[in-house]
């Protein structure tokens, strides 16, 4: 393979806040690793963001926006994939930043070991940590291996965060025609890299963090429920149903059922108005309760969360709140 080859940053843009994304654009335009185009895909933000990526395609020859109507950040990125001419591709979020050293040390695994997809790790922003990534440690899974730390969401190294999209580098033929679920609100990144896992060879983890995560009270996990999130339950439903046959069905039901509760945690019991909703998330994972809990593998945090739910649901919530406060 040739050293230099063209890698493809993808990055949704909506209604986040000017300086956060002028450090996320600055910090992908000064990667020692030169040959990349910087997809900004301005998803109908009512704000300046469009402006202000317009600015940045004028600085800088490598930077392409495109401009939709807010479609959402599944539908911003399928719209860069599809528009996209990189080798490679990897994804950021436009409130968070990477290391300068970022895409070369992701493109470098990738080339030492042949993966389809390399992953490194990440730091939240406020935990100011210096890394020392001189002796940077690689550790190469098979397709099993890979997909069952996804399932369960192992870390093979420190701040490695395997069910999230960025923090990875893809090659263009492995994601082939595989694109972000639209009506997934809420676990849109761990299906996405689901069906991009099951299908490759391969995948390597690097212990160097160069991803840097933004916290912040906008970010989407800390926002309440929506009634758009109710869709993420026929999907995980039907991701449940397709998997029924293969090897990952008790892995992926555990996932499922994860993300549920924690779509049902972002509704307080005291939001009457969403009981219909609330109604139909219990029901699904009563439906597979017991199947998490029979399996070791699933995650001590769900399985506690299940056996609180035999006390009730809004006891399960309660005890997760003073906890989380």
């Amino acid at each position: 393979m040739e050293r230099n080859e063209l890698i493809s940053v993808i990055i949704p843009v909506y209604k986040v806040r000017e300086k956060f994304l002028k450090c996320c654009v600055e910090s992908v335009l000064e990667q020692s690793y030169r040959n990349i185009e910087v997809m900004l895909v301005d998803d109908g933000s009512p704000d300046n963001c469009g402006k202000i990526c317009d600015e940045y395609a004028k600085k800088d020859c490598r930077v392409k926006v495109i401009h939709t109507e807010n479609y959402g950040v599944s539908s911003a990125r399928n719209t860069a994939l599809n528009e996209c001419n990189g080798n490679y591709v990897t994804f950021v979020d436009s409130d968070d930043y990477i290391g300068k050293d970022y895409l070369f040390h992701l493109y470098d695994a990738m080339q030492k070991t042949g993966s389809e997809c390399v992953i490194c790790g990440c730091f939240t922003v406020d935990e100011y940590k210096i890394y020392n990534s001189e002796d940077i440690k690689k550790k190469v899974v098979d397709r099993e291996q890979a997909v069952n730390d996804l399932l369960y969401m192992k870390r093979p190294f420190h701040g490695i965060e395997i069910t999230a999209v960025w923090a990875s580098l893809y090659t263009m033929k492995s994601l082939d025609s595989i694109r972000f679920n639209q009506e997934m609100s809420i676990g849109e990144d761990f299906e996405f890299k689901y069906k991009v896992f099951k299908d490759i060879s391969n995948i390597t983890y690097i212990s160097v963090q160069d991803y840097y995560y933004m916290v912040h009270e906008n970010s989407a996990m800390r926002k309440g429920f929506d009634r758009k999130n109710i869709a993420v339950i026929g999907c995980l439903e039907h991701l449940i149903f397709n998997s029924k046959s293969t090897i990952y069905y008790q892995g992926v039901i555990s996932r499922s059922v994860n993300i549920a509760i924690v779509i049902l945690l972002m509704i307080r019991n005291k939001d009457k108005q969403y009981k219909n909703e609330q109604e139909q998330i219990i029901e699904f994972i009563k439906k597979y309760r017991k199947c998490v809990l029979l399996n070791k593998n699933s995650r001590i945090k769900v399985r506690m969360a299940l056996i609180l739910s035999f006390f009730g649901f809004s006891f399960m919530k309660n005890i997760y709140t003073i906890f989380n406060s």
